[in-house]
């Protein structure tokens, strides 16, 4: 089954619910259903042969967000079909075991190898923003394109806040940093003087 398992089960759908109907109650299990998520976001077979280093692939991960599967906006003739957001749904859900927290836990030789993991972390949470940004969401009568963005951001809040190793800083004009030495830091200083009326 390993090597026919995408040419096996081709519809998104399907998919989505037999990863569903694996519970990660193991790591071996964990670690099979996130190969086999790979397998289906990636439509080939060879995640399921890789060893676990090899397994998780940010990169790789990023550029698939930029294929016809993820293209929300793209303007399609009148004779194709219109963009399917139920299977982007489902896509959305296949990624989000595929980039499984308790798989990519690691340990990283050097603090650059950690900044670097991260700087991945981060291109794949903009591009999904990206995307979840561009669906024309127009409520009620629209509730599959409403699920389909649902999933992207609760998808991106989990890639910054647990994939990422820790969260990012948010940048704030009214409290010193330790970089507050700088000429940007006094710049802030000053802004809040000026605000507050004092000299």
């Amino acid at each position: 089954m390993a090597q026919n398992t995408y040419q096996t089960i081709k519809d998104t759908t399907l998919q989505c619910l037999l990863l569903r109907n694996i519970p990660p109650i193991t790591p071996e299990i964990a670690l099979f259903r996130c190969r086999l998520a790979s397998t289906f976001l990636f439509m080939d077979s060879s995640p399921l042969d890789k060893s676990d280093a090899e397994l998780i692939n940010l990169r790789k991960i990023s550029s698939q967000l930029k294929g016809e599967r993820f293209k929300v906006n793209e303007h399609r003739p009148e004779d194709k079909e219109p963009f399917d957001f139920a299977s982007l749904a489902a896509l959305t859900t296949i990624l989000d075991v595929a980039i499984d927290s308790g798989t990519l836990q690691r340990s990283f030789l050097d603090r650059e190898e950690e900044i670097e993991f991260n700087k991945q972390v981060d291109k794949l949470a903009d591009r999904v923003k990206a995307i979840f940004t561009a669906i024309q969401d127009s409520g009620a009568s629209h509730m599959k394109r409403t699920e389909a963005k649902e999933s992207l951001q609760a998808l991106h809040y989990r890639l910054v806040y647990t994939v990422r190793t820790k969260p990012v800083l948010k940048k704030s004009y009214f409290v010193s940093s330790n970089d507050d030495d700088s000429a940007g830091g006094s710049g802030k200083r000053d802004i809040l003087e000026k605000f507050l009326g004092v000299r």
